[in-house]
Order: C-alpha cells, then structure tokens, then sequence
C-alpha cells in the first residue's frame, strides 16, 4: 500500500541573496567535473555545465571514471519527486536494499547484500550516528529536508572501516550553507482514504530552514516535523498497520575559517520521536496502546587543515545521548502494564591526515577512538488483590 495514498497539497517557498559559486569540502575524496565546449567560429565559450561533488568514502580516488567500487547517487531532485520524508522512504525504491524493522524497537534498519544492518554503515558527512540503544541505526529518524544527495556503496569498500561496512556504506551528504542570506520554507499535508485514521489531512510535514555565508563565517540552522496518524488496511485487525507517529528534527551548523588553512565547524542536533501503536492480543480480545517515545541529543566538533597542495587534516570529536522509552498500557485498565527505559551515551574522537603521493594516488592516516555506555530497566506493576 502507498502511505501516501492521495497528495493534497504541496506549497515550497524559497528565497535566496545574490549568490556567487562556493567551493564546498566535503568528507571524504572530493570530485568536481566541469565541462566546457566551444563554438566553432565563435570566440565566446558555451555555458559551462557543472556537475555536483562527488564524495567516495574510503577511496584515495578524486575521479568517478577511476574510482574502484560503483557508486550510486540519489539526488536531491529524486528525493522531491518521491515526496520522501526521511531516509528510510528514500532507500525504499532503491533496488538491492533490504530495508526491515529493527529487533525489540520500532524502526527500519538497512540490509545490504545479505548481510545485517551491523555490517551497514550509515554516514552522515562522513560522521557516524549513534545507533538505538545498542542496535542499528534507525532510518526513520533521519529526515530529508537538509540533503543535498545520497551516495550508496555496496559491497566491501575500504580498510578506513573494517567490518562494519562489509555489506556497503550510505553517505549521506547534507546541504552547505551558500553565499549571502536563503532562505526555505516547506508544507505537504496528505491522505490515506477511506484506510486513514480519523478524519483528514493524515499527514502533514513542515519544514524550514536558513542559511548563510559570509567572507569568513558560515551557518546554517533547520527543523523539520513530520506527523502521521496511520492507517488501518483490516478494520478489527490485531494491530493498526499504520502507527501515528511523530518526529522532530533541529540541527544547526555553525562555520568560522581562521586562516587560509584553518577551519572550524560546530554541529549541534536534536531529534525526536513519539509514537502510538494500537493493537489487540487477539480479534475482539483486550485493547492495548503502545508507546515509545525516542530523544537523541548530538554535539560534534570538527577542526580542519588545509595545506592548499591536496595535503589535509582533520580532528573531530563528537557526543551524542540516546534516551528510549516504551510503555505497553491496557485500555480498561488505569495502569501500565510494563515500562520499559533505554539510554545510549556516546563519544568518538577522530584523527585524519591524507597525503598526496601522485595524482591518482592519496595516503591516508588516520586514529580513532570510540566509547559508549548503555543502561536499561524494565518494570512490571503487580497485580493487588482487591479488599473484601
């Protein structure tokens, strides 16, 4: 079933600055094609045509022509033709994606080539998200309004990850900030029929974002909030099919070049989620509600080198707190019958230098170091007797 059965409404409304070309670095090997043609008897050049920068992940390749392993691109004009709403939508259409709930949580992992979503790895610039309490990274958490593209490797791909990318690598690279003062604002609202739940719109997704760019400053702030109310394909079915859920995203990315060769970037995010998930023990038996709330905190730092001959460096420490909570509660009953509390504190440090010892050929040295803490509790009331 389409979740999206019928689109109502789409409004975007942009405003942007003069703007003038930005050189973007990116993580990883960056590439920049440009092709130019002239006119025969002509002395001015053709309109140049300008491709966009092309990260691949644990390669010492700067060309797509010669890199070693096959990258496929999602754009961010597809992810708007697809009205996708987070990362997991986007990946759904993918051909050779294994995309499935996460064990003990509600979530959607990825799976690549057979192999489980540990042996995945997710990126976002090339950073690692935290994963749900210990498991893998949930998809759904991640929205779409800050992408710019979506770089998909399949297949083992470099030594920089060991066997966490042994199934392959997704990328995913955010928006950078331009130059003078833009601006977006987005409003989709949608509906499932006559399967929704309640009246309609059954959907709604807001968003904005603004950004700017100055000589030596950068920033670059966006919140998105997604709502669903879900949808029932089998009316007295065990389970509502469609959970009403809610999320929220805030992230903020702030900029300062120093020098010619020194940079700092700081990245603060926030991100929520509510979800309700009606069910049944059995048709026409006991009705229960259950309820998972999720609150991820982010903060992660990057100082960066540039030599200015290909030679970089980078330093990077990150902090993320994970909170989940869920509660199976009885309709009839005024009580939770089982609560259910998960937390996933995490640091990472990362050191990164990449030496150029030809043109087709980059060394890579690099050290990391990464920690995490997770505590969980579970409780059941009892049942009392009651008095005579």
């Amino acid at each position: 079933m389409n979740k999206r059965c019928s689109l109502s409404t789409i409004a975007t409304a942009e405003g942007t600055a003069k703007a003038c070309p930005v050189t973007r670095k990116l993580t990883g090997v960056s590439l920049l094609v440009c092709l130019a043609a002239l006119s025969p008897g002509h002395s001015t050049a053709a309109p140049v045509a300008q491709l966009s920068p092309l990260a691949i992940p644990g390669t010492a390749t700067d060309s797509a022509e010669d890199a070693p392993v096959r990258t496929q691109v999602l754009t961010r004009a597809e992810l708007e033709q697809r009205h996708s709403r987070n990362l997991n939508e986007a990946l759904s259409l993918v051909p050779g994606l294994y995309l499935r709930e996460i064990h003990g949580k509600e979530g959607q992992e990825l799976w690549i080539q057979g192999l489980d979503a540990d042996r995945v790895l997710i990126l976002i610039d090339g950073e690692r998200p935290a994963p749900t309490t210990g498991s893998s990274v949930d998809l759904t958490q991640i929205g779409v309004l800050d992408i710019e593209r979506i770089e998909i490797i399949r297949g083992a791909t470099s030594a920089l990850y060991g066997s966490s990318a042994m199934g392959g690598v997704v990328n995913v690279i955010t928006r950078q900030p331009e130059s003078g003062f833009n601006y977006q604002l987005e409003a989709e609202i949608g509906s499932y029929d006559d399967k929704g739940v309640g009246n309609a719109p059954h959907t709604h997704r807001l968003g904005a974002n603004l950004s700017g760019r100055s000589e030596r400053f950068n920033y670059r702030l966006t919140a998105d909030r997604r709502h669903d109310d879900g949808f029932i394909l089998f009316p007295g079915a065990t389970s509502q099919h469609g959970h009403r859920i809610t999320h929220t995203n805030l992230s903020g990315r702030f900029g300062v070049d120093l020098n010619d060769r020194w940079s700092l970037e700081l990245r603060p995010s926030y991100s929520e989620e509510d979800k309700r998930q009606p069910y049944r023990t059995q048709p026409g038996g006991a009705a229960f509600d259950k309820l998972e709330t999720v609150e991820s905190h982010r903060l992660s730092g990057a100082l960066r080198y540039d030599r200015g001959d290909g030679g970089t460096g980078l330093l990077r420490l990150s902090g993320e707190r994970f909170d989940n909570r869920v509660e199976n509660n009885a309709r009839l009953t005024d009580h939770r019958e089982s609560v259910r509390k998960a937390s996933l504190d995490s640091h990472a440090l990362e050191i990164q230098w990449n030496e150029p010892l030809s043109d087709r050929q980059l060394a890579t040295l690099g050290a990391g170091e990464n920690t995490s803490a997770c505590a969980s509790s579970m409780h059941k009331p009892t049942a009392t007797a009651k008095p005579p």
